[in-house]
């Protein structure tokens, strides 16, 4: 039933009963109309105080149910975000090592090539000292041998 079949205070307050012999006593029965006229219109104004507080907490309700709606869409966002900027940070971070190796790759083979030269050069200059000291040694040898062959300081005197 809703508030408009229901029998309204202005219904029992006008209310009138026919009298009959040794019926009610009339001013008992109308005290008694007036007192359930005004709990009927207590308990209306009770209703339509509570269906316009059930309508705010309806109307509230959708606003929370919109704020979460929005929340978890802003949530979901946030975190395919926050899973998009991870996945180019490592995406990032392995250009960068893969970078980073084929520096160090090309350094090392540019050191190596370095110390393949540098032993180059110092095998031909330890070749060249051996042919120095051969040379200087004969040299000295032919010194000696001439020396050997010149006149004596002696026998000059």
């Amino acid at each position: 039933m809703n508030v408009t079949e229901l029998m309204s205070a202005l219904d029992v307050a006008n209310k009138v009963f026919g009298r009959g012999f040794k019926g009610y006593n009339p001013n008992e029965v109308d005290a008694f109309l007036d007192q359930i006229s005004e709990s009927l219109h207590g308990y209306a104004q009770q209703i339509l105080d509570l269906q316009r507080e059930v309508d705010l907490l309806r109307d509230k309700e959708e606003g929370y149910e919109k704020l979460k709606d929005s929340l978890q869409g802003t949530l979901l966002f946030a975190q395919k975000s926050a899973e998009e900027r991870v996945q180019a940070a490592e995406q990032q971070a392995q250009a960068i090592l893969a970078e980073a190796r084929s520096q160090a790759d090309k350094m090392v083979a540019a050191a190596q090539g370095e110390v393949a030269l540098a032993r180059r050069d110092l095998k031909g200059l330890q070749e060249k000292r051996q042919e120095f000291l051969a040379d200087f040694q004969a040299l000295l040898f032919r010194y000696q041998t001439l020396i050997g062959e010149a006149p004596k300081e002696e026998a000059l005197s």
